[in-house]
């Protein structure tokens, strides 16, 4: 049967102290070229004027939902608020500082359905938060322009802590609504960084299908002491990787070793943090938690650079050798 007219596609905003931003961001939302959408904010116990600002949209347009009457409780349960409320076919996510392009949900919502994806998700315009001023692109081209499903292998072999410029955990998708309902896959609450990266793994292990497109259309506000930066949030992002290696380790041994591999470089990040704060102790206790050939290979390759030579960083001798593996088992499993 023929679709007479595009699916309903419901934008969640989870909003703290959001007052001096909320609205530009609800207004990118409702001036999408694709109109059949709700944007439901989700007020998580702001003790500004947010909640007074989106009311005051949602009197303007019956799109805007708002919801209100909880204490703070952090993104990931503000977004379950959400995808609980959230009536359309497919869902989105947008930062309260953040915006989206014109016709981003237009063409998400198209190339998935044309794909046949459960998720579908695009480039990021970088920009100075201030500013407003262009930082690049958070992904680069060899990464978007794949016509084949990303693996969970794919994910986590992009998403390994100070190897890229932007993890791939960074994507905002657009999620078929059907699909989260049926496998019961919701935000962690337990974590407050890293959620949107084990909130994706959860669907890829689930078999959801998950393709990229170029197209920068999600603008990403960088600033100062957001939630997805600084010591804290590597610690998180340790403990959501340990609730991984539990889940997915005993799986699948590439997907176990690149896990571990990801342990150690977030360990190290956490290093490199204590490090440039002269907290010795602390940074000689993560020390013993890194392999000693890793560790030395990073001094070796410091050393080589001061003197102004090339060193092989361990860090990519590690996923390459990773990379020769996961190829060697893909050819190996074509050939039965």
């Amino acid at each position: 049967m023929i679709r007479s007219e595009p699916p309903l596609v419901s934008v969640i905003i989870a909003a703290f102290n959001a007052a001096p931003y909320i609205a530009e961001a609800v207004y990118s939302v409702l001036e999408q070229s694709h109109s059949k959408l709700e944007v439901i904010v989700v007020d998580d116990g702001s003790m500004d004027s947010t909640a007074d600002i989106v009311q005051g949209l949602a009197c303007q347009d019956r799109r805007v939902v708002l919801l209100t009457g909880h204490a703070n409780e952090g993104v990931s349960a503000a977004r379950n608020r959400g995808l609980a409320r959230a009536t359309g076919e497919w869902v989105a996510i947008l930062d309260a500082d953040d915006l989206f392009q014109y016709q981003r949900i237009e063409m998400l919502v198209g190339f998935a359905v044309a794909h046949g994806l459960d998720l579908a998700a695009d480039n990021l315009e970088m920009r100075d938060f201030t500013t407003g001023a262009p930082r690049g692109l958070a992904f680069p081209d060899a990464w978007m322009n794949s016509a084949s499903d990303i693996t969970i292998a794919d994910f986590l072999e992009r998403d390994l802590p100070g190897m890229f410029a932007r993890e791939l955990g960074f994507i905002k998708p657009v999620l078929r609504t059907d699909f989260l309902r049926r496998h019961g896959i919701w935000y962690n609450s337990s974590v407050w960084a890293g959620e949107d990266f084990l909130l994706y793994l959860d669907c890829l292990q689930q078999g959801a299908r998950l393709r990229l497109l170029p197209d920068p259309l999600y603008i990403y506000h960088l600033r100062a002491g957001s939630a997805s930066s600084g010591q804290d949030a590597n610690l998180e992002l340790e403990r959501g990787n340990a609730l991984l290696l539990e889940k997915l380790g005993p799986s699948d041994p590439i997907i176990r070793d690149l896990l571990l591999l990801r342990q150690i470089l977030i360990r190290y990040e956490l290093f490199n943090w204590r490090v440039k704060r002269w907290d010795m102790a602390e940074a000689l206790a993560l020390a013993a938690q890194l392999p000693v050939s890793f560790l030395c290979g990073k001094l070796w390759a410091a050393i080589m650079r001061r003197a102004g030579m090339e060193a092989c960083n361990p860090s990519l001798r590690a996923l390459q050798r990773l990379r020769q593996r996961r190829h060697y088992s893909a050819k190996r499993a074509a050939a039965l």
